[in-house]
């Protein structure tokens, strides 16, 4: 287990009313094939990314419209895995052998994509490809609680268990990376808050573009407003560890 210089837990709003899932999503971003930014900038969206907005992209060509599981900020450019695809025969149809169809999408321009057969650790294939792309956030209102060395700077645990406990949506955010916590526990004693963030496949920066490393594991992650991070690697479609 780690202890993080710097961590913030970012929440929807309090009022229920006010959550963010009832937000619209707004476009900010759209970046062609060679990654120019032909709508709104980059800016906008490494801004939105940092203060723990939700984020979708839509590649153009295709119509298909996704969400991004986690993100980073590499340089100017922000790179985001959408992991949440299976292969399909038609528009409305499963393959019979059906695979995993992983994204991590960058402003760049670059889409790289990799395939793993369900329930196997053996892949279909993995590849590059270009597309203009369409970036969207959704805002989180209010950032509970930001932390540095195991102190609060800003926001307290009890901001963070509050909003846990009328049910908002939890992010976290450190060193550039966001994702959305998948499940949250609050301790025992009421002074601290864990979530966990499933939702990862293992990846390698080659600036200034994010891809996925081939021979994958899935990364799971846990995150304490202590400070305190764990994490677990796991063979994709097989029960071996990858280590901690």
């Amino acid at each position: 287990m780690l202890t993080l210089a710097a961590l913030v837990f970012i929440t929807a709003a309090r009022s229920i009313t006010a959550c963010s899932c009832n937000r619209k999503w707004k476009h900010v971003l759209t970046t062609s094939k060679d990654g120019q930014a032909t709508f709104g900038s980059k800016a906008n969206l490494t801004t939105a990314v940092l203060s723990g907005s939700s984020v979708r992209i839509l590649l153009t060509s295709d119509n298909f419209l996704t969400s991004v599981q986690n993100v980073k900020t590499i340089g100017a450019n922000v790179c985001g895995q959408a992991l949440m695809q299976i292969s399909k025969a038609s528009y409305d149809s499963f393959q019979d052998k059906a695979y995993w169809w992983f994204l991590n999408v960058c402003t760049t321009g670059q889409v790289h994509i990799n395939r793993y057969y369900v329930g196997s650790n053996v892949s279909n294939g993995i590849n590059k490809d270009t597309h203009e792309i369409k970036w969207f956030i959704r805002d989180f209102i209010e950032k509970a609680m930001m932390q540095n060395n195991d102190t609060a700077i800003s926001g307290s645990i009890t901001d963070v268990m509050d909003d846990v406990e009328v049910g908002s949506d939890i992010r976290v955010l450190a060193d550039g990376y966001a994702a959305t916590m998948n499940s949250v526990q609050i301790g025992a004693n009421k002074d601290l808050v864990v979530g966990q963030a499933v939702w990862h496949v293992s990846q390698k920066t080659v600036r200034p573009n994010s891809e996925f490393q081939g021979n994958d594991y899935w990364w799971f992650t846990s995150w304490a407003t202590d400070g305190t991070f764990a994490a677990s690697r796991w063979q994709i479609g097989d029960h071996t560890s990858r280590g901690e």
